[in-house]
């Protein structure tokens, strides 16, 4: 059994460079689940995708502000409740937006019609491995690092 140290840097290695996908579960006014994998950003802070202005995503984040994302697999979960904010294709700073496009192999900016960047604070982080791993899976909570 992992301890809540080793859980938070599994999950900042994940975010860092260890995974290039990120799934993004939002919901509408009705409540109606929309769950799509998108391109990881990770800024040492904050989670960043980008997608279409139009998408079903996009409306869902700009209406709600919030997101659960998933990054790992069925024997390395890692659950973050996030806080959304939304940004023009042109307004992420040029730095990490260069970093998004060096880590995921495309550049939004450069993918014509009207993208939008997410910029997404983590709020609450849960971790496991297994039902071993269940207590003490939140390693953070109201965003600030349990551990």
């Amino acid at each position: 059994m992992r301890t809540p140290d080793e859980r938070k840097k599994h999950v900042l290695e994940l975010l860092t460079a260890g995974k290039r996908d990120v799934w993004v579960a939002t919901a509408d006014h009705e409540s109606r689940p929309h769950l799509v994998p998108f391109s990881l950003g990770w800024d040492g802070r904050n989670v960043i995708v980008a997608t279409a202005a139009a998408s079903v995503t996009a409306r869902n984040l700009q209406a709600s502000g919030r997101a659960r994302l998933a990054v790992g697999d069925t024997r390395d979960v890692n659950l973050i409740d996030a806080t959304a904010t939304v940004l023009g294709i042109q307004a992420l700073d040029p730095a990490v937006a260069a970093g998004f496009a060096t880590r995921n192999g495309w550049d939004p900016r450069e993918a014509g019609g009207k993208w939008l960047w997410f910029v997404m604070t983590p709020v609450r982080i849960l971790a496991w491995e297994n039902e071993a791993e269940l207590e003490g899976r939140t390693i953070m909570d109201r965003g600030a690092w349990k551990v």
